[in-house]
């Protein structure tokens, strides 16, 4: 990711993300937090019920990563995949050792690459995060 091309497509995307274009460093990556809406169709979604669900998903969206991160000879001889993350990555965080900084509306963390446990495909994500997938008039559960 030290290229300029790779700066580039780190800050478009954050950009078109948040709204705004910061330059992460060293091995750190900067994760957009998966946040239950306001409303689900007709249907207000109850604060202490968001609140509870975003503790337990711990998953979100890479906007940007350090030109260390996942670097595979300072990552170490446990994970070949891990180094494979891109910006634009659906990922699985730890609930430790992370960093909130509130960007507008939005929950962004700040955590080592060691912090990212897995990628997940787009196509689970309904399966993972029902209430951000629920048809109009649907309770959540």
């Amino acid at each position: 990711m030290n290229n300029e091309t790779g700066v580039i497509r780190q800050n478009s995307f954050m950009k078109e993300q948040i709204g705004v274009e910061l330059l992460v460093h060293d091995n750190f990556v900067m994760v957009k937090a998966v946040e239950i809406p306001e409303k689900v169709g007709s249907i207000y979604v109850p604060d202490q019920y968001k609140k509870d669900q975003r503790r337990s998903y711990h998953i979100g969206l890479v906007l940007g990563f350090g030109d260390a991160a996942f670097d595979p000879e300072t990552f170490g001889p446990r994970s070949k995949t891990l180094t494979n993350i891109k910006i634009g990555d659906w990922v699985y965080y730890s609930s430790y050792e992370r960093e909130q900084i509130s960007i507008g509306d939005y929950s962004i963390y700040m955590m080592r690459d060691s912090r990212i446990y897995m990628t997940i495909p787009e196509s689970e994500l309904p399966i993972l995060i029902p209430e951000l997938y629920q048809k109009k008039d649907e309770q959540p559960t």
